[in-house]
């Protein structure tokens, strides 16, 4: 019979013991430890095909290990999935070297409350422009909306590859 696990000392025992594993970084690194915003919220493409750049942030979620960022591709669709110019509509970038923080607030191999495991989010990270032939493609093309789907690529400071996916509306401007 397992009675210990039921008892509030088991159950905070089993609790500690987690908390102090994802503190080291122990858990094995998921593509939901990092999620990414923008700024602004979309890339708008006006009507003489100029673009708005974008800013990436990165959330490390706690308990996560630290890593860089290696790099990015993104593929430019239209609304309906398309590529918004074919054959030319994904571009890549590579040697991005943007340290992703550890998502937690205390050192290594030291047990965190629950409180002390924290997000922690990444310096800014300034994105290109969508490339002018892809944004006069959406202009000629007559699309009023699309996509930018973004596939990062990083690695944790414990060796292991991470690969994440974050899309970004494309929408027509004045």
């Amino acid at each position: 019979m397992h009675t210990k696990l039921r008892t509030p000392i088991g159950m905070l025992s089993i609790v500690a013991l987690t908390v102090l594993l994802s503190s080291c970084g122990l858990f094995a690194p998921t593509a939901g430890s990092v999620d990414t915003s923008f700024a602004p919220e979309s890339i708008i493409v006006k009507s003489d095909a100029t673009v708005t750049t974008l800013v990436a942030t990165f959330t490390v979620r706690a308990g996560a290990t630290a890593g860089t960022l290696n790099g990015y591709t993104v593929q430019y669709l239209t609304a309906a999935g398309d590529p918004i110019l074919a054959g030319a509509s994904t571009v890549e970038s590579d040697g991005v070297g943007l340290r992703l923080p550890r998502g937690a607030a205390c050192g290594t191999f030291q047990a965190c409350s629950p409180s002390d495991l924290l997000y922690a989010t990444s310096d800014a990270l300034p994105l290109g422009p969508m490339p002018a032939s892809i944004a006069a493609e959406f202009v000629a093309g007559g699309h009023v909306s699309g996509q930018a789907l973004y596939t990062w690529t990083a690695t944790n400071d414990n060796g292991f590859p991470l690969e994440w996916t974050s899309t970004v509306p494309i929408v027509e401007g004045p």
